[in-house]
């Protein structure tokens, strides 16, 4: 998962505003999703992106080739758009395959260009209405961080086991039926379980060592303040996702 990995660089990316990042990703994921324009545009959408990525410094290789873990969704989406007129189902599930990909892929350059502590900024702004109805807007950010940084540790691990038990001659239920696979995916889950968990309280200690502590005003090593870039950024974003929604709900 190394295209899920962040990587500081000094480029435009990189550089612009933890919730300009965040909110621009989301703008995107909804302009994938609402946009009327078909395959056209998704495709063209995917190849904005990539240029994108490419001029701000994002490893564009590693980041394509973590699509390959949600190959099969993308068959389940193929498969699902595949009906209706003959001449017009290969286009339109082509087109939710290009929408999902976009979808995935910006997603994966947010986390390729965002610091923990830039992601935590942004979830904790995203989630500061929440306060309202007294929840903890630092904890949800502190969980969604965690979630995301260890996502990419989980799988290797389970990389990790399922390897181990290969050369131990484990086959999990190559060649068998679906049910057969799944009840063999368990020798994976139980020591990945177990694995998480250790790493978890290891996690806490570490947190805990350093004093680290939700409640009580806190300080922050460095500032986040919004530039003209990130305002144009912004701007720019909005237009185009305005747009977007005009153009689809007349």
């Amino acid at each position: 998962m190394r295209g899920l990995t962040y990587r500081p660089a000094d480029t435009f990316l990189f550089r612009l505003h933890p919730v300009v990042k965040g909110v621009g990703v989301f703008a995107w994921i909804l302009w994938f999703s609402l946009h009327p324009w078909g395959l056209e545009a998704s495709g063209l959408g995917v190849a904005l992106l990539l240029v994108l990525a490419w001029a701000g410094g994002v490893p564009v290789a590693d980041t394509i080739r973590e699509l390959k873990g949600i190959v099969a969704l993308l068959v389940v989406v193929a498969l699902v758009n595949l009906t209706g007129e003959a001449g017009a189902s290969w286009w339109r599930a082509g087109d939710a395959v290009a929408r999902v990909c976009g979808i995935f892929l910006w997603s994966a350059v947010l986390v390729t260009v965002s610091s923990p502590a830039e992601l935590t900024f942004f979830w904790e702004q995203a989630f500061r209405p929440l306060s309202v109805f007294g929840i903890d807007r630092r904890e949800l950010a502190l969980v969604m961080v965690i979630g995301i940084r260890f996502l990419p540790v989980v799988l290797a691990e389970i990389e990790r086991i399922r390897m181990a038990q290969a050369a131990r001659g484990a086959g999990l239920g190559r060649g068998a039926g679906l049910v057969a696979r799944i009840r063999n995916l368990l020798p994976l889950l139980i020591p990945t379980l177990v694995l998480s968990i250790h790493r978890a309280g290891d996690l806490a200690l570490a947190m805990e060592a350093r004093g680290y502590r939700l409640s009580g005003a806190r300080t922050r090593y460095h500032e986040f303040r919004l530039g003209t870039w990130d305002l144009a950024a912004a701007f720019l974003l909005l237009g185009v996702l305005v747009g977007t929604i005009w153009q689809g709900h007349p």
